[in-house]
Protein backbone atom coordinates (compact mmCIF):
# COMPACT_ATOMS: atom_id res chain seq x y z
CA UNK A 1 0.00 0.00 0.00
CA UNK A 2 1.48 3.39 -0.86
CA UNK A 3 2.15 5.81 1.92
CA UNK A 4 -0.55 8.37 2.59
CA UNK A 5 -0.06 11.54 4.08
CA UNK A 6 -2.21 12.79 6.97
CA UNK A 7 -3.06 16.64 7.99
CA UNK A 8 -3.14 17.75 12.04
CA UNK A 9 -2.71 20.72 13.84
CA UNK A 10 -0.56 20.72 17.07
CA UNK A 11 -1.37 23.36 19.24
CA UNK A 12 1.27 25.54 21.70
CA UNK A 13 -0.67 27.48 24.20
CA UNK A 14 -2.54 28.51 20.89
CA UNK A 15 0.22 29.00 18.17
CA UNK A 16 -0.89 26.81 15.67
CA UNK A 17 1.57 24.64 13.26
CA UNK A 18 -0.19 22.79 10.21
CA UNK A 19 2.02 19.98 9.06
CA UNK A 20 1.89 17.00 6.38
CA UNK A 21 3.47 14.01 7.43
CA UNK A 22 4.05 10.42 5.76
CA UNK A 23 2.48 7.53 7.88
CA UNK A 24 6.02 6.20 8.91
CA UNK A 25 6.88 10.13 9.76
CA UNK A 26 3.51 10.43 11.37
CA UNK A 27 4.11 7.33 14.25
CA UNK A 28 7.82 8.75 14.91
CA UNK A 29 6.20 12.70 15.03
CA UNK A 30 3.32 11.52 17.66
CA UNK A 31 5.96 9.69 20.04
CA UNK A 32 8.04 13.11 19.95
CA UNK A 33 4.82 15.15 20.18
CA UNK A 34 3.68 12.60 23.36
CA UNK A 35 7.02 12.49 24.98
CA UNK A 36 7.00 13.72 28.61
CA UNK A 37 9.80 16.50 27.96
CA UNK A 38 7.30 18.21 25.93
CA UNK A 39 5.37 19.32 29.54
CA UNK A 40 2.00 20.97 29.34
CA UNK A 41 1.77 20.79 25.59
CA UNK A 42 -1.58 20.26 24.15
CA UNK A 43 -2.41 17.71 21.58
CA UNK A 44 -5.16 18.10 18.77
CA UNK A 45 -5.61 16.17 15.30
CA UNK A 46 -7.60 17.38 12.81
CA UNK A 47 -8.73 20.56 14.24
CA UNK A 48 -7.37 24.12 15.00
CA UNK A 49 -9.60 24.93 18.07
CA UNK A 50 -8.49 23.15 20.72
CA UNK A 51 -10.47 23.18 24.11
CA UNK A 52 -8.11 25.42 26.74
CA UNK A 53 -8.75 22.40 29.37
CA UNK A 54 -8.23 19.29 26.85
CA UNK A 55 -4.96 18.01 26.89
CA UNK A 56 -5.73 15.62 23.92
CA UNK A 57 -8.39 16.35 21.05
CA UNK A 58 -9.65 14.83 18.28
CA UNK A 59 -11.88 15.52 15.52
CA UNK A 60 -13.41 13.69 12.53
CA UNK A 61 -12.77 15.55 9.70
CA UNK A 62 -16.28 14.38 7.98
CA UNK A 63 -17.97 13.25 10.97
CA UNK A 64 -18.02 9.42 9.97
CA UNK A 65 -14.86 8.38 12.76
CA UNK A 66 -14.50 7.56 16.05
CA UNK A 67 -11.63 6.23 18.63
CA UNK A 68 -11.40 2.39 19.30
CA UNK A 69 -10.24 1.44 22.91
CA UNK A 70 -8.40 -1.44 23.49
CA UNK A 71 -10.98 -4.65 23.26
CA UNK A 72 -10.90 -7.48 25.45
CA UNK A 73 -12.89 -10.30 26.85
CA UNK A 74 -14.18 -10.62 30.07
CA UNK A 75 -11.22 -12.96 30.50
CA UNK A 76 -8.68 -10.81 29.85
CA UNK A 77 -9.83 -8.07 31.74
CA UNK A 78 -10.10 -9.43 34.68
CA UNK A 79 -6.99 -11.02 33.37
CA UNK A 80 -4.89 -7.76 34.32
CA UNK A 81 -5.99 -7.45 38.08
CA UNK A 82 -5.28 -10.98 38.65
CA UNK A 83 -1.72 -10.00 37.35
CA UNK A 84 -1.49 -7.01 39.09
CA UNK A 85 -2.38 -8.47 42.73
CA UNK A 86 -0.25 -11.38 41.92
CA UNK A 87 2.83 -9.44 41.55
CA UNK A 88 1.76 -7.10 44.36
CA UNK A 89 1.28 -3.72 42.20
CA UNK A 90 -2.15 -1.58 42.49
CA UNK A 91 -3.96 -1.29 39.43
CA UNK A 92 -4.02 2.64 38.31
CA UNK A 93 -7.70 4.04 38.45
CA UNK A 94 -8.89 5.60 35.46
CA UNK A 95 -7.66 2.70 32.85
CA UNK A 96 -10.02 2.34 30.56
CA UNK A 97 -11.16 -0.54 27.61
CA UNK A 98 -14.12 -2.04 25.88
CA UNK A 99 -15.30 -5.20 27.28
CA UNK A 100 -16.62 -7.21 24.50
CA UNK A 101 -18.88 -9.80 26.41
CA UNK A 102 -18.99 -8.33 29.76
CA UNK A 103 -22.91 -7.83 29.42
CA UNK A 104 -25.64 -10.08 30.43
CA UNK A 105 -27.69 -9.61 27.47
CA UNK A 106 -24.78 -10.85 25.20
CA UNK A 107 -23.19 -6.88 24.33
CA UNK A 108 -20.16 -5.46 24.89
CA UNK A 109 -19.52 -1.96 27.26
CA UNK A 110 -16.69 0.41 27.95
CA UNK A 111 -15.37 -0.46 31.36
CA UNK A 112 -13.13 1.53 33.65
CA UNK A 113 -11.13 0.57 36.70
CA UNK A 114 -12.52 2.93 39.44
CA UNK A 115 -9.41 0.93 42.23
CA UNK A 116 -11.17 -1.63 43.60
CA UNK A 117 -13.28 -3.00 40.64
CA UNK A 118 -14.08 -2.83 36.86
CA UNK A 119 -17.39 -0.03 36.56
CA UNK A 120 -19.27 -0.28 32.99
CA UNK A 121 -19.84 3.40 31.71
CA UNK A 122 -23.28 1.84 30.37
CA UNK A 123 -26.43 1.46 33.12
CA UNK A 124 -28.12 -1.05 30.80
CA UNK A 125 -24.78 -3.23 30.67
CA UNK A 126 -25.52 -5.97 33.64
CA UNK A 127 -21.87 -7.90 34.05
CA UNK A 128 -21.78 -11.08 33.02
CA UNK A 129 -21.12 -13.38 35.99
CA UNK A 130 -17.36 -14.57 36.49
CA UNK A 131 -18.17 -16.75 39.17
CA UNK A 132 -21.33 -16.94 41.91
CA UNK A 133 -21.00 -18.09 45.79
CA UNK A 134 -24.25 -20.05 45.89
CA UNK A 135 -25.23 -20.17 49.21
CA UNK A 136 -26.40 -23.95 49.71
CA UNK A 137 -28.36 -25.36 52.81
CA UNK A 138 -30.02 -28.38 53.70
CA UNK A 139 -33.21 -29.07 54.80
CA UNK A 140 -35.43 -31.92 56.97
CA UNK A 141 -31.80 -33.92 56.74
CA UNK A 142 -31.72 -38.12 56.46
CA UNK A 143 -28.89 -38.61 54.67
CA UNK A 144 -27.44 -35.03 53.90
CA UNK A 145 -24.56 -33.44 56.17
CA UNK A 146 -22.56 -29.88 55.78
CA UNK A 147 -20.23 -31.52 54.31
CA UNK A 148 -22.42 -33.19 51.69
CA UNK A 149 -22.48 -29.42 49.90
CA UNK A 150 -18.93 -28.99 48.80
CA UNK A 151 -19.38 -32.25 46.75
CA UNK A 152 -22.58 -30.86 45.00
CA UNK A 153 -19.76 -28.74 43.39
CA UNK A 154 -17.03 -30.84 43.04
CA UNK A 155 -16.92 -31.67 39.33
CA UNK A 156 -17.63 -35.36 39.56
CA UNK A 157 -20.94 -36.01 37.92
CA UNK A 158 -21.11 -39.44 37.57
CA UNK A 159 -21.37 -42.03 40.35
CA UNK A 160 -18.05 -43.66 38.87
CA UNK A 161 -15.77 -40.42 40.46
CA UNK A 162 -17.04 -40.66 43.38
CA UNK A 163 -15.34 -41.46 46.49
CA UNK A 164 -16.90 -44.25 47.91
CA UNK A 165 -16.86 -42.80 51.63
CA UNK A 166 -18.81 -39.91 50.59
CA UNK A 167 -21.52 -41.96 48.98
CA UNK A 168 -23.69 -42.04 52.28
CA UNK A 169 -23.97 -38.18 52.41
CA UNK A 170 -25.29 -38.03 48.84
CA UNK A 171 -28.21 -40.04 48.78
CA UNK A 172 -31.50 -38.16 48.52
CA UNK A 173 -34.14 -39.67 50.97
CA UNK A 174 -38.03 -40.18 49.87
CA UNK A 175 -39.89 -37.88 48.82
CA UNK A 176 -39.81 -34.93 51.48
CA UNK A 177 -36.46 -36.16 53.17
CA UNK A 178 -33.09 -34.14 52.23
CA UNK A 179 -34.42 -31.38 50.53
CA UNK A 180 -31.80 -28.72 48.84
CA UNK A 181 -32.01 -25.40 48.61
CA UNK A 182 -29.07 -23.17 46.40
CA UNK A 183 -29.52 -19.38 46.74
CA UNK A 184 -28.03 -17.13 44.57
CA UNK A 185 -26.09 -13.99 45.11
CA UNK A 186 -28.26 -12.27 42.50
CA UNK A 187 -31.01 -13.20 39.75
CA UNK A 188 -30.20 -15.50 37.58
CA UNK A 189 -31.53 -14.14 33.76
CA UNK A 190 -33.47 -15.90 31.07
CA UNK A 191 -31.64 -18.33 29.01
CA UNK A 192 -29.35 -19.19 31.89
CA UNK A 193 -28.72 -23.16 32.24
CA UNK A 194 -29.17 -25.09 35.24
CA UNK A 195 -27.38 -28.46 35.16
CA UNK A 196 -27.99 -31.33 37.55
CA UNK A 197 -26.70 -34.60 38.38
CA UNK A 198 -28.09 -37.76 39.44
CA UNK A 199 -27.47 -41.34 39.80
CA UNK A 200 -30.59 -44.15 40.33
CA UNK A 201 -28.47 -47.41 40.41
CA UNK A 202 -30.14 -48.28 44.11
CA UNK A 203 -33.60 -48.76 42.59
CA UNK A 204 -33.21 -48.20 38.60
CA UNK A 205 -36.80 -46.59 37.07
CA UNK A 206 -38.44 -46.13 40.25
CA UNK A 207 -36.39 -42.58 41.23
CA UNK A 208 -36.20 -39.28 40.01
CA UNK A 209 -35.33 -35.89 41.10
CA UNK A 210 -37.97 -32.86 41.63
CA UNK A 211 -36.35 -29.61 40.72
CA UNK A 212 -38.13 -25.90 41.87
CA UNK A 213 -36.39 -22.95 40.31
CA UNK A 214 -37.76 -19.92 42.13
CA UNK A 215 -37.58 -15.90 42.13
CA UNK A 216 -37.89 -15.54 45.92
CA UNK A 217 -38.29 -18.20 48.82
CA UNK A 218 -42.22 -19.20 47.92
CA UNK A 219 -42.64 -18.09 44.45
CA UNK A 220 -41.91 -20.84 42.03
CA UNK A 221 -41.90 -19.80 38.45
CA UNK A 222 -43.95 -22.39 36.55
CA UNK A 223 -40.75 -24.68 35.32
CA UNK A 224 -40.81 -27.73 38.57
CA UNK A 225 -39.33 -30.84 36.44
CA UNK A 226 -40.04 -34.21 38.17
CA UNK A 227 -37.87 -36.53 36.63
CA UNK A 228 -39.66 -39.65 37.51
CA UNK A 229 -43.40 -38.64 36.01
CA UNK A 230 -41.36 -36.88 32.94
CA UNK A 231 -42.94 -33.09 33.51
CA UNK A 232 -40.13 -31.88 33.15
CA UNK A 233 -41.73 -28.40 31.77
CA UNK A 234 -38.93 -26.97 29.34
CA UNK A 235 -35.97 -29.31 30.57
CA UNK A 236 -34.30 -32.41 28.88
CA UNK A 237 -32.94 -35.57 31.08
CA UNK A 238 -29.90 -36.95 29.24
CA UNK A 239 -27.99 -40.22 30.51
CA UNK A 240 -25.35 -42.88 30.39
CA UNK A 241 -27.09 -46.25 32.24
CA UNK A 242 -27.96 -45.06 35.49
CA UNK A 243 -25.84 -41.58 35.34
CA UNK A 244 -28.77 -38.53 34.72
CA UNK A 245 -28.16 -35.06 34.01
CA UNK A 246 -31.29 -32.33 33.93
CA UNK A 247 -30.61 -29.32 31.98
CA UNK A 248 -32.95 -26.44 32.66
CA UNK A 249 -33.04 -23.75 30.38
CA UNK A 250 -34.68 -20.62 32.01
CA UNK A 251 -37.85 -19.45 30.73
CA UNK A 252 -37.67 -16.64 33.54
CA UNK A 253 -35.64 -15.17 35.80
CA UNK A 254 -34.65 -17.17 38.96
CA UNK A 255 -32.42 -16.40 42.68
CA UNK A 256 -32.10 -19.60 43.95
CA UNK A 257 -33.75 -23.72 43.40
CA UNK A 258 -34.81 -26.24 45.33
CA UNK A 259 -33.94 -29.94 44.47
CA UNK A 260 -35.69 -33.05 46.30
CA UNK A 261 -36.22 -36.82 45.54
CA UNK A 262 -38.77 -37.81 42.88
CA UNK A 263 -40.17 -41.65 43.73
CA UNK A 264 -42.69 -44.04 43.16
CA UNK A 265 -43.72 -43.92 46.80
CA UNK A 266 -42.50 -42.44 50.51
CA UNK A 267 -40.41 -45.08 51.33
CA UNK A 268 -38.50 -45.69 48.19
CA UNK A 269 -34.55 -46.64 48.00
CA UNK A 270 -32.14 -43.74 47.92
CA UNK A 271 -30.76 -41.90 44.72
CA UNK A 272 -27.56 -40.11 45.01
CA UNK A 273 -27.13 -36.65 44.10
CA UNK A 274 -23.96 -35.66 42.27
CA UNK A 275 -23.83 -32.19 41.33
CA UNK A 276 -25.07 -28.84 40.27
CA UNK A 277 -24.05 -26.20 37.33
CA UNK A 278 -24.83 -23.17 36.18
CA UNK A 279 -24.14 -21.87 32.48
CA UNK A 280 -24.49 -18.59 30.85
CA UNK A 281 -26.51 -17.17 27.19
CA UNK A 282 -22.99 -18.85 25.52
CA UNK A 283 -22.80 -21.91 27.24
CA UNK A 284 -20.10 -20.95 29.48
CA UNK A 285 -19.70 -22.13 33.20
CA UNK A 286 -19.95 -19.94 35.66
CA UNK A 287 -18.31 -21.43 38.75
CA UNK A 288 -19.82 -21.93 42.30
CA UNK A 289 -17.36 -20.63 44.16
CA UNK A 290 -15.07 -17.27 43.71
CA UNK A 291 -11.96 -18.11 44.57
CA UNK A 292 -10.11 -15.30 45.28
CA UNK A 293 -6.25 -15.49 44.80
CA UNK A 294 -4.99 -15.11 47.92
CA UNK A 295 -1.17 -15.28 49.22
CA UNK A 296 -0.71 -18.25 51.38
CA UNK A 297 1.01 -17.21 54.70
CA UNK A 298 4.83 -18.21 55.13
CA UNK A 299 3.90 -19.26 58.02
CA UNK A 300 1.33 -18.81 61.08
CA UNK A 301 1.78 -19.14 64.47
CA UNK A 302 -0.25 -21.52 66.09
CA UNK A 303 -1.82 -20.73 69.48
CA UNK A 304 -1.47 -24.31 71.60
CA UNK A 305 -3.75 -24.30 74.64
CA UNK A 306 -4.73 -27.45 77.24
CA UNK A 307 -7.85 -27.36 79.63
CA UNK A 308 -8.62 -30.25 82.46
CA UNK A 309 -5.10 -31.51 81.77
CA UNK A 310 -3.86 -35.15 82.81
CA UNK A 311 -0.70 -35.63 80.79
CA UNK A 312 -0.80 -32.70 78.68
CA UNK A 313 1.53 -29.83 80.30
CA UNK A 314 3.04 -26.74 78.73
CA UNK A 315 5.85 -28.88 77.91
CA UNK A 316 3.67 -31.02 75.30
CA UNK A 317 3.34 -27.91 73.11
CA UNK A 318 6.51 -27.75 71.27
CA UNK A 319 6.16 -31.41 70.82
CA UNK A 320 2.99 -30.83 68.79
CA UNK A 321 4.97 -29.43 65.91
CA UNK A 322 8.42 -30.58 66.09
CA UNK A 323 7.80 -33.00 63.31
CA UNK A 324 7.97 -36.46 64.69
CA UNK A 325 4.95 -38.35 63.34
CA UNK A 326 5.49 -41.93 64.75
CA UNK A 327 5.80 -43.24 68.03
CA UNK A 328 8.58 -45.02 67.31
CA UNK A 329 10.60 -41.23 67.08
CA UNK A 330 8.94 -40.31 70.72
CA UNK A 331 11.56 -40.68 72.92
CA UNK A 332 10.02 -42.36 76.90
CA UNK A 333 9.57 -38.90 78.72
CA UNK A 334 7.47 -37.65 75.61
CA UNK A 335 5.21 -40.20 75.18
CA UNK A 336 4.17 -39.63 78.90
CA UNK A 337 4.04 -36.22 77.81
CA UNK A 338 1.76 -36.84 74.30
CA UNK A 339 -0.75 -38.92 76.24
CA UNK A 340 -4.67 -38.11 76.07
CA UNK A 341 -6.47 -39.50 79.05
CA UNK A 342 -10.16 -40.52 78.83
CA UNK A 343 -12.76 -38.27 76.79
CA UNK A 344 -13.25 -35.22 79.04
CA UNK A 345 -9.57 -34.73 79.75
CA UNK A 346 -5.98 -33.75 78.30
CA UNK A 347 -8.37 -31.33 75.60
CA UNK A 348 -6.56 -29.71 72.62
CA UNK A 349 -7.30 -26.60 71.18
CA UNK A 350 -5.46 -25.18 68.25
CA UNK A 351 -6.17 -21.75 67.74
CA UNK A 352 -5.01 -19.94 64.25
CA UNK A 353 -3.76 -16.33 63.97
CA UNK A 354 -5.80 -15.97 60.94
CA UNK A 355 -9.05 -18.07 59.62
CA UNK A 356 -8.49 -20.73 57.05
CA UNK A 357 -10.10 -20.72 54.06
CA UNK A 358 -11.97 -23.54 52.76
CA UNK A 359 -9.76 -26.35 51.12
CA UNK A 360 -7.34 -26.14 53.76
CA UNK A 361 -6.63 -29.31 55.09
CA UNK A 362 -5.44 -29.74 58.80
CA UNK A 363 -3.82 -33.17 59.37
CA UNK A 364 -3.81 -34.88 62.74
CA UNK A 365 -0.89 -37.70 64.03
CA UNK A 366 -1.77 -39.69 66.37
CA UNK A 367 -0.77 -43.67 67.44
CA UNK A 368 -2.88 -45.95 69.34
CA UNK A 369 0.61 -48.27 70.17
CA UNK A 370 -0.46 -48.62 73.74
CA UNK A 371 -4.13 -50.31 73.02
CA UNK A 372 -3.89 -51.49 69.33
CA UNK A 373 -6.87 -52.47 67.04
CA UNK A 374 -8.54 -55.58 67.80
CA UNK A 375 -9.76 -57.15 64.98
CA UNK A 376 -9.11 -54.18 62.65
CA UNK A 377 -11.16 -51.94 64.83
CA UNK A 378 -9.84 -49.18 66.81
CA UNK A 379 -9.83 -49.60 70.59
CA UNK A 380 -9.33 -45.91 70.84
CA UNK A 381 -8.78 -42.78 68.54
CA UNK A 382 -9.48 -39.12 68.27
CA UNK A 383 -12.08 -36.21 68.14
CA UNK A 384 -11.45 -33.28 66.21
CA UNK A 385 -13.85 -30.44 66.41
CA UNK A 386 -13.35 -27.58 63.18
CA UNK A 387 -15.11 -24.26 64.83
CA UNK A 388 -15.40 -20.55 63.59
CA UNK A 389 -15.79 -17.70 66.45
CA UNK A 390 -16.53 -20.89 68.78
CA UNK A 391 -19.07 -22.11 66.53
CA UNK A 392 -18.85 -25.50 65.32
CA UNK A 393 -18.80 -26.09 61.11
CA UNK A 394 -20.30 -29.61 60.82
CA UNK A 395 -16.94 -31.20 60.15
CA UNK A 396 -16.54 -33.28 63.54
CA UNK A 397 -14.31 -36.26 63.40
CA UNK A 398 -14.65 -39.35 65.83
CA UNK A 399 -11.48 -42.00 64.62
CA UNK A 400 -13.02 -43.91 66.98
CA UNK A 401 -16.53 -44.36 65.44
CA UNK A 402 -15.63 -44.12 62.05
CA UNK A 403 -17.35 -40.60 61.72
CA UNK A 404 -15.06 -38.70 59.43
CA UNK A 405 -17.43 -35.80 57.40
CA UNK A 406 -15.24 -35.04 54.86
CA UNK A 407 -12.33 -36.25 55.71
CA UNK A 408 -10.29 -39.53 55.19
CA UNK A 409 -8.07 -41.65 57.82
CA UNK A 410 -4.74 -42.77 56.72
CA UNK A 411 -2.81 -45.86 58.79
CA UNK A 412 0.50 -47.40 58.70
CA UNK A 413 0.27 -50.03 61.37
CA UNK A 414 -0.85 -48.64 64.80
CA UNK A 415 0.42 -44.79 63.77
CA UNK A 416 -2.30 -42.91 61.84
CA UNK A 417 -3.12 -39.50 60.71
CA UNK A 418 -6.39 -38.31 59.48
CA UNK A 419 -6.91 -35.23 57.00
CA UNK A 420 -9.98 -32.63 57.33
CA UNK A 421 -10.55 -30.98 54.09
CA UNK A 422 -12.50 -27.93 55.25
CA UNK A 423 -15.70 -26.98 53.87
CA UNK A 424 -16.23 -24.06 55.97
CA UNK A 425 -13.73 -21.29 57.60
CA UNK A 426 -12.08 -22.35 60.41
CA UNK A 427 -9.99 -20.63 63.24
CA UNK A 428 -10.26 -23.21 65.80
CA UNK A 429 -10.10 -27.05 65.84
CA UNK A 430 -9.96 -28.54 69.10
CA UNK A 431 -8.85 -32.03 69.82
CA UNK A 432 -9.89 -34.92 71.93
CA UNK A 433 -9.28 -38.22 73.30
CA UNK A 434 -11.71 -40.85 71.92
CA UNK A 435 -11.27 -44.27 73.66
CA UNK A 436 -13.31 -47.67 74.13
CA UNK A 437 -12.47 -47.88 77.35
CA UNK A 438 -12.61 -44.86 79.98
CA UNK A 439 -9.47 -44.23 80.90
CA UNK A 440 -7.31 -45.69 78.07
CA UNK A 441 -4.44 -43.19 76.28
CA UNK A 442 -4.03 -42.49 73.00
CA UNK A 443 -0.99 -40.36 71.98
CA UNK A 444 -1.41 -37.31 70.06
CA UNK A 445 2.01 -36.83 68.36
CA UNK A 446 1.26 -34.21 65.69
CA UNK A 447 -0.52 -31.23 63.92
CA UNK A 448 0.46 -30.06 60.34
CA UNK A 449 -1.08 -27.57 58.28
CA UNK A 450 -1.57 -27.35 54.19
CA UNK A 451 -3.49 -24.95 51.91
CA UNK A 452 -5.51 -25.80 49.14
CA UNK A 453 -1.82 -26.41 46.82
CA UNK A 454 -0.67 -29.17 49.26
CA UNK A 455 1.88 -27.07 50.46
CA UNK A 456 2.56 -26.92 54.13
CA UNK A 457 2.43 -24.16 56.58
CA UNK A 458 4.83 -24.15 59.24
CA UNK A 459 2.99 -23.43 62.56
CA UNK A 460 5.81 -21.31 63.99
CA UNK A 461 7.02 -18.48 62.58
CA UNK A 462 10.81 -17.58 63.22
Amino acid sequence: MKNKSFYFTTAYYRNSIDVFLSRPSLYVFLFLMLFPLLGAAQVSINTTDIDSSAMFQVESSNSDKGILFPRLTIAQRDAMKEAADLEGEIMTPGLTIYCTDCCKNGTGAMYYFNSVEWKSFDSECEDLFVCLDAETTISATFNLVPASIPLFIDGNTVLAEQDPTDLAILELEKRTDDRIDIVFPTNLPIGYKIQLYYNNSQDPGNLGIFASPRLGAGIQIGQNANTFTGVLNGAVETNTGNDYMLTITLLSTIDRIRVRSAAANSNAANEYFLEIKIFNNFDVEIPLTCDVFVTPPECLDLVTTISNSDHFENASKPLLIDGDLTFASQTGSEINDLRMHSPTRDIVDFTFPEDLPIGYKIRLYFSDNERPRSGGVFQHGIVAVPSIGGVATGQDVNTLTGLLPGSEITSNTNDHFVTITLSEITDNVQVSSSVFIDGDHVILLEIKLFDSNDIEIPLSCP
